[in-house]
């Protein structure tokens, strides 16, 4: 089955692989064609490919987010 994996979104893009569901909550996914991942948890997995594209799209905003914090802080600092 394939799966979107968007656990390295940020650096490497939406992953696609070929692996199968592993746990009987169907919480963890085997690689089956990969060799940067092994397994992966929930919910850095998708099946759909809307559902990782929106994951994603969360995990960007998020880290502009923070990284416009951490400015902020930077341009604050008095030595």
């Amino acid at each position: 089955m394939k799966f979107y994996i968007t656990k390295y979104a940020l650096t490497r893009g939406i992953l696609e692989i070929y692996g199968e569901t592993i746990s009987s909550s169907l919480e963890i996914v085997k690689a089956l064609d990969s060799d940067l991942i092994n397994y992966i948890e929930k919910p850095f997995w998708h099946v759909r490919k809307e559902d990782a594209i929106e994951h994603a799209e969360s995990m960007r905003k998020r880290k502009i987010k923070a990284l416009n914090k951490q400015i902020e802080k930077l341009k604050g600092m008095q030595f």
